[in-house]
């Protein structure tokens, strides 16, 4: 039987395409007659059998009907996941199909007169398409809004070409910036050290040269301790390191980082206020 696992490995391991190495191990499992499906769907939705019975119909049901998600996989991994910084994988996708495709195989109701593989579909696609929704941003984006994204991008080439109101418009316009944003809390080499992006950023601001801006007008006015004010000079101006600072000021790491960002906010906080 293929598990989860044994196919994340196999597809994971592959220098070819994943969807090629599940369609190879899906395939020594045909597609199962009507007959078969109509007998493990009667199991499945019988009150009466056991829990041993119903998950060895369920696992059968899935096992012989992996064909169905690749299609579907492949349909996300071009038309949208393509699209995304995000960090999503066809093999995650693949599983997420298992997962819509069990939870047809639980609710299938043969006496409605459809076929299993079309009773399927909808609940592979929905797994599928909530899962790499979910995950294509790190900036939470409504599911609707990412449909009309990528049904513009479909349709007219360019989410710029987006057609209907204004509201539309912008919010389809944020949707694409919260696709390609970049979280400020991404770890970065700044000089040899890793540190937050915000913190990389800080440091390039109060390093640089060729301001004409001083240390003593960029904290003017700002609501900052003493204290945040040594910390601010001593990481920004001398350049020293987080380790440096815990070492001649006797203060923990924790603190010495709550302090700068606290003395950072307060700094942004009044240049807004200007």
């Amino acid at each position: 039987m293929i598990t989860l696992s044994s196919v994340k490995i196999i597809a994971m391991s592959a220098e070819t395409d994943p969807i090629s190495f599940w369609l190879a191990a899906a395939g020594r499992y045909p597609l199962l007659p009507p007959s078969q499906h109509l007998r493990l769907a009667r199991i499945i939705q019988d009150p009466k059998a056991s829990e041993a019975q119903r998950k060895r119909a369920i696992d059968k049901v899935v096992t012989h009907n992996l064909k169905l998600i690749p299609k579907i996989v492949k349909g996300f991994t071009k038309g949208v996941v393509s699209y995304s910084y995000g960090d999503i994988h066809t093999v995650d996708l693949l599983q997420q199909g298992v997962l819509g495709l069990r939870r047809a195989a639980e609710k299938y109701d043969p006496t409605l007169g459809y076929s299993f593989s079309t009773y399927a579909t909808p609940w592979i696609k929905q797994s599928v398409s909530r899962y790499a929704y979910a995950n294509l941003s790190p900036v939470r984006v409504p599911e609707n809004t990412l449909r009309e994204y990528f049904g513009a991008i479909k349709n007219k080439g360019s989410y710029t070409l987006a057609e209907g109101t204004a509201t539309t418009k912008e919010r389809v316009e944020a949707c694409h910036l919260a696709l390609y944003c970049n979280s400020l809390d991404i770890a970065v080499n700044d000089d040899g050290e890793k540190v937050n992006r915000h913190e990389a950023i800080a440091s390039k601001v109060y390093r640089t040269p060729h301001s004409s801006i001083s240390f003593e007008e960029i904290i003017a006015g700002a609501e900052i301790t003493d204290e945040q004010k040594q910390l601010l000079w001593m990481r920004y101006m001398e350049g020293s390191s987080h380790h440096q600072i815990c070492k001649e000021t006797g203060r923990s790491n924790q603190f010495v980082r709550m302090h700068l960002k606290k003395a950072l906010e307060a700094i942004t906080n009044k240049q807004q206020i200007q």
